[in-house]
């Protein structure tokens, strides 16, 4: 059973209102889409089939309302184990980034997580990704341990952060 995002909506720094829904897999190739535009080593088409597949992985998806966008400009998916969430990846097309929405989508998992009495959140980024550690950053998130050579594409270092829940 999917877990659904606590509202339908994301407010962007634009004041545009981004609809948020769960992931189907129909949304495959759009979520491909927003991979290869956000990240210099995107997660392959298998790892996405692996995710919507897994019973602890959740995927939520922003949809754009403007015309000349990509339908899908947005994602986020976690894993919920035990009292944890863990974010897996937060990707913005490349189109659409700079609105906020990778920090609105953090900020709905930090609610559902609050709603549903989980304890903290967590997550690995690449050392060298610096706009990613100052989102989490700007999001609350706490430096607390790096794992060495944990990305396989390139053997960079992983930076382990997490946030407190309430």
């Amino acid at each position: 059973m999917s877990i659904q995002p606590p509202t339908d909506e994301i407010q962007g720094k634009d004041g545009q209102r981004y609809m948020l829904r769960c992931a189907t897999p129909d949304d495959l190739q759009a979520l491909l889409v927003i991979a290869n535009s956000a990240h210099h080593s995107p997660w392959s088409e298998g790892i996405f089939v692996r995710e919507l597949g897994l019973d602890i992985s959740e995927i939520w998806v922003v949809e754009s309302n403007q015309p000349e966008e990509e339908e899908l400009i947005g994602s986020l998916v976690f894993w919920r184990v035990h009292d944890e969430l863990h974010i897996q990846d937060v990707a913005v097309h490349g189109d659409a980034q700079g609105r906020g929405l990778g920090f609105g989508l953090v900020e709905m998992l930090a609610t559902l997580g609050d709603d549903t009495e989980m304890s903290l959140m967590t997550l690995e980024v690449r050392k060298g990704n610096v706009p990613a550690i100052n989102l989490y950053e700007k999001c609350g998130f706490e430096r607390v341990g790096e794992r060495k050579g944990y990305y396989s594409d390139n053997g960079e270092d992983a930076i382990i952060m997490t946030r407190i829940l309430a």
